[in-house]
């Protein structure tokens, strides 16, 4: 039978709580695996991951969605200076 430990950090990690639930088998009801039930000092690592991962990517994002911010301000420049030149070419007398 397999045991089913923790994924922190993108590794797997064995429970250190000590215990288990079964999984089980849909289609026969049999106990296929043990999966590890987590410990406070599990949940404790896996929130000092997630925040070590979150604050490296927080100025990432903050990046990312500048830069698409000012390309969607490009865009709308580019299609009001070519909006102008099609009025300006079919109504030259209100221009």
């Amino acid at each position: 039978m397999r045991d089913i430990g923790h994924f922190i950090g993108g590794k797997p990690v064995a429970g250190t709580s000590g215990r288990t639930g079964d999984v089980f088998n849909p289609n026969t009801g049999e106990v296929q695996a043990k999966v590890a039930l987590a410990s406070k000092a599990d949940r404790a690592a896996l929130l000092n991951r997630t925040f070590i991962v979150v604050s490296a990517f927080r100025h990432a994002i903050v990046l990312w969605l500048t830069f698409i911010y000012l390309r969607i301000i490009q865009f709308r420049v580019v299609v009001h200076a070519l909006w102008r030149q099609i009025f300006r070419s079919s109504h030259p007398v209100l221009v």
